[in-house]
């Protein structure tokens, strides 16, 4: 495979942005190859996959592109106070990859998946751009992302846990799961992430409540008239032992009986990249399979 480290001024970001693309080598200029764009966690830039996973091994033996672009901590949105990464993302780095590199770029061509920030970064943009994606891979992608900005933009909980008050800090905890049945380990691993307050005001704005129902809900998202006209098939992947778990069980209760292809894969695993690895040769075997029967 060949890498290409591409830096290049974004319109949507308002500054100079970095895409790694990994093609295959020897192809014709003719070509129109299949992509998979893999997005990165929260605490990784686009050399996570790279670093960290056999992605490339798997897309080689695929012929597949692989995109991987840095998103920094946006959540894959159009933020509140900040760059517009969904657009960037969806419109604009295709259209600019598309004059430099051999991308078929059609909906039964082009695939994307990620891991936690990621994954739900895969399902916001298959959701929100149908037309664009033949499947999108969820790995420990949070389904739930009202949980989190509940937690990471609660300023007072927030300096409860940073400050050391543990026992207010408890006591609020079982408030919160007693009252919004957000899961109690969910909550004290964010709470693991510091003050992130501001971070996440950004990405979402100040009301906390104001994402349940939105355009980045996944769970209003899935029943959206857009999802259904341009359906995209959907493959989540969660350990058990994972602080997502239980929003991943909540999405499949709601895509069961939708008449969607939606599939969700669960075992043993946490949140890390051992669990993630174990699962890739599943992610490309269904793209192995859906370039077979084009062929």
């Amino acid at each position: 495979m060949n890498l290409f480290t591409v830096d290049f001024q974004s319109c949507s970001l308002h500054k100079l942005t970095t895409v790694n693309v990994l093609c295959p080598a020897g192809v014709r200029k003719d070509a129109k190859l299949s992509s998979l764009m893999l997005l990165h966690g929260m605490t990784d830039d686009q050399t996570g996959w790279m670093r960290r996973s056999l992605a490339e091994n798997y897309a080689e033996e695929l012929g597949i592109c692989l995109i991987i672009p840095n998103a920094d901590l946006s959540f894959y949105t159009d933020m509140a106070y900040g760059g517009d990464y969904l657009t960037f993302l969806a419109e604009e780095l295709p259209e600019f990859l598309g004059n430099y590199f051999p991308l078929a770029g059609q909906k039964n061509s082009t695939y994307v998946a990620g891991n936690s920030m990621g994954g739900y970064g895969a399902f916001l943009l298959a959701m929100r751009y149908p037309q664009k994606y033949r499947a999108a891979f969820s790995l420990s992608g949070p389904m739930k992302i009202a949980w989190i900005n509940r937690i990471l933009s609660d300023r007072e909980l927030v300096n409860l846990s940073v400050w050391g008050e543990k026992e207010r800090c408890r006591e609020m905890v079982r408030q919160i799961v007693n009252e919004e049945h957000i899961p109690e380990l969910l909550i004290n691993s964010l709470l693991e992430s510091g003050d992130m307050v501001r971070i996440f005001q950004g990405m979402f704005g100040s009301d906390p409540l104001a994402l349940e129902g939105s355009n980045v809900d996944l769970t209003k998202l899935i029943k959206s008239e857009k999802f259904a006209k341009s359906p995209v098939d959907l493959y989540a992947y969660c350990g058990e032992q994972d602080y997502h778990y239980e929003s991943n069980l909540l999405f499949e209760k709601l895509a069961d009986g939708m008449g969607i292809r939606y599939f969700l894969r669960t075992g043993a695993g946490g949140h890390e990249w051992n669990y993630w690895n174990r699962q890739l040769p599943d992610i490309f075997e269904h793209i192995k399979n859906d370039c077979q029967k084009d062929s």
